[in-house]
């Protein structure tokens, strides 16, 4: 009996200093795996505009205008992207009939900052702002769309403030819980599926069925816990960074149909 307790006693000893040693990990180490701000593809130019944060900062951002768009885009791009890599897809955008906005996070690009949660929360705010104070854009116009990374600023700018919709594709249920399903930690970070409980404009979900970077079923489970009218595009065989390449023409006949349903 003595035996069978001294064994369980050491199992609960290794299942908590593993437990705490993946909350120093994720604590202290995860940030750079979170955040990892590529080297910058552009240079400050007459197309980039500086929007100040908060706290100061500034970041950069890009306008592509279409006067004859109903609807503008403002996208949040990805955690390995910047606003010099995403320009030919954001020129697609207009080219499909969307006004567009993008943005870099503090860190990224040419923005200024250390990049972090708080910092993209305040740099798709400085977004919005341009959007709704400085162009004169109604929000019942802008559409909110997060990539990967981007569904973070997205989800939450699309709980705290009025648009007409949201777009999120290779979108994750939390950073904490994109592997595990659940967050074994205390705290978490882009806690999405919690705030989706809270938005209310119609919504489109976007993902992979074979993306190995944010499982599909992170996807399945976001649209599961929206509470507003909505569609979902599941790309079959689609991986994380290929999605609309390899959906070509259905992704785009997705988008306008979401369009035109707002």
């Amino acid at each position: 009996m003595n035996i069978v307790k001294n064994i369980f006693k050491r199992l609960l000893a290794l299942i908590a200093i593993a437990y705490v040693g993946y909350a120093i990990f994720a604590l202290f180490f995860a940030h750079p795996l979170i955040f990892p701000a590529p080297k910058p593809t552009y240079q400050d130019s007459k197309h980039i505009m500086k929007l100040t944060l908060e706290d100061g900062s500034e970041i950069s951002a890009r306008y592509w205008p279409n006067p004859e768009a109903e609807h503008t885009l403002l996208y949040s791009h990805g955690n390995g992207q910047d606003i010099g890599m995403i320009t030919p897809l954001m020129e697609k955008y207009q080219a499909a009939g969307w006004a567009v906005l993008a943005y870099d996070y503090p860190g990224y690009g040419t923005s200024h900052g250390e990049p972090s949660e708080e910092g993209c929360y305040q740099a798709v705010n400085a977004a919005y702002a341009h959007l709704t104070e400085t162009l004169d854009i109604d929000p019942s116009e802008i559409v909110l769309y997060g990539y990967s990374l981007g569904s973070g600023p997205s989800t939450d700018l699309a709980r705290r403030e009025p648009v007409a919709g949201l777009i999120v594709e290779g979108a994750f249920v939390s950073i904490h819980g994109v592997y595990t399903r659940y967050n074994p930690l205390p705290w978490n970070v882009f806690n999405n599926i919690c705030k989706l409980e809270e938005i209310e404009v119609p919504s489109l979900f976007i993902h992979g069925t074979e993306d190995t970077v944010v499982a599909f079923w992170n996807g399945q489970a976001l649209y599961k816990a929206s509470q507003a009218r909505k569609m979902a595009l599941w790309a079959e065989g689609a991986a994380h960074g290929n999605l609309i390449d390899l959906e070509g023409e259905r992704y785009w006949n997705t988008l306008e149909k979401f369009k035109n349903s707002l």
